[in-house]
């Protein structure tokens, strides 16, 4: 099949669809979670303050806004620590052996997203995710007894992300950033695989493929054309949350099957 599912109305159409039923799930299980636990906290809180301290219920509320507000700071306040501690480590340990095979670490920049309403054009700021995980793949390849080559490669163009793809020399491919299952998101220009698909198919099967940014239930990804060995593409959704995990469990699965 030689049709660019890129530009496939009907396909894009599903995704959409696909997403939004994704979100509402998300969502209401969210609101399920968090009435559950506020429900109980509260709860704890309020038998507490009457029951053991004798105290007003308003003392309860003023409490639990207390513990809201700690957990809050104590979460932006590790996201920065994750994101100054990749940023750190890609300054001072960007690559080691890229000259020989090694894993090619993509940090895709998307650019800003443009939303037009009518009249009206908003532009939002989208900056690279330094949260996705590259730091525990830095970590892991320095302190390897086994000498992991590897490099980050930070792009923001389809004209710098096709040569570090179709290089034979990169073995693995962590891809962060934006996008869907058949699109990598970048600020000059977005990058559909199926522009690429008969470059990849001609080059050796990599060893890994990890799209570690938002996939799609429709569209071929980079590893539809590759085959490689061990791949990572949901269909769906991914966030920072869910792709630190997943990036812990293939170093695992690499390094259990010698393909690290």
């Amino acid at each position: 099949m030689n049709q660019n599912d890129c530009d496939n109305k009907i396909s894009h159409l599903l995704n959409f669809v696909g997403l939004i039923v994704y979100f509402g799930i998300m969502v209401f299980a969210a609101i399920i979670l968090l009435s559950i636990c506020f429900g109980v906290t509260f709860s704890v809180v309020i038998f507490f303050t009457e029951t053991v301290f004798h105290l007003s219920p308003l003392i309860a509320v003023v409490i639990l806004l207390g513990v809201w507000i700690a957990v809050t700071y104590y979460v932006y306040h590790s996201i920065d620590k994750i994101s100054d501690k990749t940023k750190n480590l890609i300054l001072t340990h960007s690559e080691k052996g890229s000259d020989k095979p090694h894993h090619a670490i993509i940090i895709a920049n998307p650019g800003p997203k443009i939303h037009k309403i009518w009249k009206w054009t908003f532009k939002r700021e989208r900056e690279e995710s330094y949260l996705s995980g590259e730091d525990l793949l830095i970590e892991k390849f320095q302190s390897s007894p086994k000498g992991i080559n590897y490099k980050v490669y930070e792009v923001n163009s389809k004209e710098q992300v096709i040569p570090i793809i179709l290089d034979r020399n990169t073995t693995h491919l962590w891809i962060f950033g934006h996008g869907s299952r058949n699109v990598l998101s970048l600020e000059k220009g977005n990058l559909c695989y199926f522009e690429i698909r008969n470059e990849v198919r001609n080059i050796p099967p990599k060893v890994f493929i990890g799209q570690y940014h938002c996939n799609s239930l429709f569209g071929k990804s980079l590893a539809d054309y590759n085959n490689p060995k061990i791949q990572d593409v949901s269909r769906g959704p991914r966030t920072d949350i869910s792709i630190r995990p997943s990036v812990k469990i293939k170093l695992i699965v690499l390094e259990w099957k010698d393909l690290l």
